[in-house]
């Protein structure tokens, strides 16, 4: 329910955001509720046991799907892993390295 809440409201802001990237931790998207452990370490490092836990400080990109379901989304590394930590506001999908 919270993952459909939060994706609802990701397909609602296409038209604002499209010019803009969506940037999430990898730990945000999983206390978030979006994203597994298991899938944001198959989108980090191609498996999904653990990428020595490099995955949680890992600068996702949120891709919005031009098919399937309107708020159906996809995550894709940016191939940044922050060394001291990743933050930002989830809210507004700003990650960024320490």
């Amino acid at each position: 329910m919270k993952t459909s809440f939060v994706l609802a409201i990701i397909a609602s802001t296409v038209g604002v955001i499209a010019d803009s990237a969506l940037l999430s931790c990898g730990h945000h998207l999983v206390n978030s509720g979006s994203w597994t452990q298991s899938q944001i370490a198959k989108a980090a490092c191609g498996r999904t046991d653990t990428c020595n836990g490099e995955e949680w400080n890992t600068i996702f990109e949120i891709l919005l799907m031009s098919s399937g379901p309107s708020s159906w989304v996809e995550i894709k590394s940016r191939g940044v892993f922050c060394h001291k930590g990743c933050y930002g506001d989830i809210d507004k999908y700003n990650a960024q390295c320490h």
